[in-house]
């Protein structure tokens, strides 16, 4: 049967990361995966996670089955940080693999509550957001978001796209610092965007993994409550690989706004048939991990603490960046943008001669990770730049 498929693409991103792997230079660097590093080129487990896990392995006493919306402590722990109370009464929630498992829950459900609604995705975006629609047969129309070229937010654009959308339809949002672009959307025009959804009947859906590694977390997770209550009906996907260092554990939650009581039991248990039919049973460790955490006064603190310096790091390396970098116009904007990432300016050619000649290795869409960048990596990524660029 398997005689009629074709070949797949690779994946972009894995292939940049092979090609990585088997190059044997040692001042190679990697700026290409999406994860947090220390200056030494580590993605660290997090103190309070060890502690956590410490604590779990000491006083656990099952490995049976959970529910099918997951962990409760975990699902408690997620609503209180967001909502800082425990999970508002129209709301359901599901714990979910890592923030994809729950982009792609919210996109099952939809597909089988509106056949007809179409997925508006701004773009530059992740390739999942468009793969997902299409393994559940959901239509996507894209837009500008981001122009690479002028390094701007396409502002007009957007809300042009919002107003072409019908009732019924899904408009994805990026959280803070998520979009690969590392241009946010002010406040304003968030707020703005979620009430023309609202006022169109268009369902908003705010896909986050970035929480308090752009901005204080303090300032996200408000934000982030204000813009989800605001909607009759939305979706929230948070993961738990960035902010808790759990890549590996895919660990995330879904929480789905209803209009009624009655609709949140319909939603709620659609959401858990949807998990059953899919992976069963969802997994215990990652959850287990970050409900202990954020129940423990202790370790909530020392988590927020490590992910305030998580933070600093980021930021002293977009910081250097700009300041070592700024003679290249290329890199005007950095300052500008926030968070792990930032897409630049530059075409295909100049990545691969940066790879080829100086052992860089990104994306061909020009996306940087800036956590990527070890100790005396910016000057030497500034100089190898320079040199492509200008040969």
């Amino acid at each position: 049967m398997f005689s009629s498929l074709s070949t797949p693409p690779k994946d972009a991103l894995h292939s940049v990361m092979a090609r990585f792997n088997a190059d044997s230079r040692l001042d190679k660097m990697d700026l290409g995966l999406g994860v947090y590093r220390d200056l030494q080129g580590n993605s660290p487990v997090m103190r309070a996670v060890k502690l956590a896990e410490e604590q779990l392995l000491a006083t656990q006493t099952s490995k049976s089955y959970l529910e099918l919306r997951g962990n409760q402590a975990f699902l408690d722990g997620m609503s209180k940080l967001v909502f800082a109370q425990a999970l508002p009464d129209r709301l359901a929630a599901i714990q979910c693999i890592g923030g994809t498992g729950g982009v792609r829950l919210a996109l099952e459900l939809t597909a089988l509550a509106n056949p007809g609604a179409t997925v508006h995705v701004g773009l530059p975006t992740w390739p999942n957001h468009l793969s997902i629609c299409d393994l559940v047969g959901l239509p996507v129309v894209t837009y500008p978001y981001f122009d690479v070229a002028k390094q701007s937010v396409q502002l007009e654009q957007i809300f042009a796209a919002l107003e072409r959308a019908q009732a019924g339809d899904l408009f994805v949002l990026h959280g803070p610092c998520h979009n690969p672009s590392g241009a946010d959307l002010s406040e304003d025009d968030l707020q703005r965007l979620v009430a023309l959804a609202v006022s169109r009947g268009v369902v908003p859906l705010l896909d986050v993994a970035y929480y308090g590694l752009g901005n204080p977390l303090a300032e996200d997770m408000p934000r982030l409550a204000q813009l989800l209550l605001a909607c009759p009906k939305a979706y929230l996907v948070l993961s738990c690989s960035k902010a808790f260092g759990l890549y590996r554990e895919r660990t995330g939650v879904l929480f789905a706004a209803c209009e009624t009581p009655t609709q949140l039991g319909v939603v709620q248990g659609h959401l858990e048939m949807i998990a059953r039919g899919s992976y069963s049973m969802p997994p215990d460790h990652g959850a287990a991990v970050v409900g202990q955490i954020l129940a423990e006064p202790d370790l909530k603190t020392m988590w927020s603490e490590e992910l305030t310096q998580m933070r600093l790091r980021v930021k002293a390396a977009r910081d250097g960046l700009a300041s070592i970098g700024k003679s290249l116009e290329m890199l005007g904007a950095i300052d500008q943008q926030r968070g792990i990432f930032s897409l630049l300016p530059i075409t295909p050619q100049i990545v691969a001669a940066l790879a080829e000649r100086h052992a860089v290795y990104l994306p061909s869409i020009g996306r940087i990770n800036l956590a990527g960048f070890k100790t005396g990596d910016i000057e030497r990524f500034v100089a190898a730049l320079t040199s492509v660029a200008t040969a």
